[in-house]
């Protein structure tokens, strides 16, 4: 979008993702608002975006994803191993891999409901990534005998034939289940790149859904929403898909509230930057959606019965 002159930034703040650190790809992302930006791109730019969007994207630049697909040999070892780092790049996608006598299928499903606008544009991607992966083996006939899809609730499916090449069908459900010859699926690619993968995962890969708690993801957005202001519990009951009272139902049971993991993510954020002695205490307060140098000063009395002044000097010694 960015590269083609589209006002990036706004469509961001239109979801409530202006907070987004554009040049870092692995930023968690709430679900439901990357899910609401993919669909306003789809409104206003065409519904058949994903494939548009695939097609003019190499695998590198799909961020984790194409690292993790580059270091494979085939397009079935390319997608074992997406599916392996999905709990690092997706806390609601399901991928599995199916081989049956007459084909393989590769299944794609939500754990989290969606509308079926979205959906349609989402599942373009997984069919255009691994139309992608099989061209890169080098076969030029057909790649799928198959793909069920959710239809787009306006256009249909017909806008996506001529990206597919093959027969695209409604879904009976909502998953995207794409059936592929296996004779591509485990063709060896005409190029094998360097293994980017070897070893444990890079230590800026975590596990998106931490120990499966709401807060734990609640948490993780906060310190993403500090870097333009201040979350509200507004912002968090949106992004989370609840409402209100359920969001507050939510934390109650695992023992916090909005306030109280509001506290400990300024406490951390604080401390840690107060360690490394980056910045002026103005500014830090007002990165951590503080009124002012004052109220931080209260905060960090709170927490360590110190000012800022002292837990930066305690750390310097």
């Amino acid at each position: 979008m960015h590269a083609n002159g589209r006002p990036l930034e706004q469509r961001l703040s239109d979801v409530d993702l202006g907070y987004m650190p554009l040049r870092e790809p692995n930023s968690p992302v709430p679900v439901y608002a990357a899910a609401a930006f993919f669909r306003d791109a789809a409104r206003r730019e065409g519904p058949d975006i994903g494939c548009r969007v695939v097609a003019s994207t190499s695998v590198m630049e799909l961020a984790m994803i194409g690292k993790v697909a580059l270091g494979a040999r085939t397009p079935r070892e390319a997608m074992t191993r997406a599916i392996g780092a999905l709990p690092f790049h997706c806390t609601h996608e399901t991928i599995s891999i199916i081989d049956l006598p007459n084909g393989t299928i590769l299944r794609e499903a939500w754990l989290t409901p969606l509308d079926h606008e979205t959906l349609h544009v989402i599942q373009q991607f997984v069919v255009a990534i691994l139309m992608t992966l099989c061209r890169m083996t080098g076969h030029q006939g057909p790649i799928f005998e198959r793909v069920e899809m959710m239809p787009h609730p306006v256009h249909g499916l017909d806008h996506l034939r001529s990206w597919s090449g093959t027969q695209v069908v409604a879904a009976e459900s909502e998953a995207l289940s794409i059936t592929v010859d296996p004779a591509v699926f485990d063709r060896r690619f005409r190029v094998v790149a360097r293994d980017r993968m070897t070893g444990p995962p890079p230590p800026e890969w975590a596990k998106l859904r931490g120990d499966g708690t709401l807060s734990a993801s609640v948490r993780t957005v906060m310190k993403a929403m500090l870097e333009t202001g201040a979350p509200t519990v507004e912002r968090l009951t949106a992004v989370s898909g609840m409402s209100l009272r359920s969001f507050q139902r939510h934390l109650g049971h695992e023992g916090t509230s909005f306030s109280a993991l509001l506290e400990e993510v300024r406490r951390e954020l604080a401390l840690q930057r107060l360690g490394s002695r980056k910045g002026a205490l103005g500014v830090l307060a007002s990165e951590l959606g503080y009124s002012g140098q004052a109220t931080l000063t209260r905060a960090m009395r709170r927490w360590t019965g110190k000012t800022p002044t002292g837990v930066s000097a305690k750390s310097a010694n």
